[in-house]
């Protein structure tokens, strides 16, 4: 068995799923049936299993690039730009943003990129939350809450990205940052006990 494109899918795994043999004929396989097994196994986008004369099985898989970790009643899966969960969380992908909220999966990919557009900010974000079907919050590893809009997030992302460029408004005490409001910037700051 020779298999091209595996990257993050386990080869055990794979093997047993294809379950042929190294005394299995080679005209006996049934390629079908092979391919719609490894379909099943979360990772794979695409897969093509072919025979190669005289005595080769090739597997040519197009894996899912993991995007998000989807937190689901204390689950975390991991997901595809596509909403796919791919594979129940094993702790091997939790440098991923976190998504969160009903549907979130799904809208999740567009998000991101709107977020990883201002790599500076981008890097301290740990997850983000899908407010009822409609808007998101994200939350920053020191804790910050940002609330954005429903329309336009981009352009007041790079906003606050400008401002913290030029004045460090993350690294302050606050507690979150309300942009849902056109030309404001509602800065709540950390309660004292």
């Amino acid at each position: 068995i020779h298999v091209i494109g595996r990257n993050n899918l386990n080869p055990k795994l794979l093997l047993s799923t294809a379950n042929v043999f190294y005394d299995t004929p080679i005209l006996s396989i049934n390629l079908l049936n092979i391919q719609k097994k490894i379909y099943d196994l979360g990772w794979i986008k695409n897969v093509v299993v072919e025979r190669r004369m005289p005595n080769t099985l090739l597997i040519r898989i197009e894996e899912y690039e993991p995007l998000a970790l989807l937190q689901k009643n204390n689950e975390h899966f991991v997901i595809a730009s596509n909403g796919n969960k791919i594979i129940q969380s094993n702790g091997l992908f939790n440098y991923l943003p976190v998504v969160m909220g009903e549907e979130a999966e799904f809208q999740a990919a567009k998000t991101l990129s709107i977020l990883s557009s201002e790599p500076s900010l981008f890097h301290q974000v740990w997850a983000i939350s899908f407010i009822s079907k409609r808007r998101w919050d994200v939350y920053l590893r020191s804790g910050v809450k940002i609330k954005l809009p429903e329309k336009n997030p981009e352009e007041v992302w790079s906003k606050l990205a400008e401002i913290d460029r030029n004045n460090s408004i993350i690294s302050r005490d606050i507690h979150s940052i309300d942009l849902r409001h056109p030309e404001k910037l509602i800065i709540e700051p950390t309660k004292k006990i």
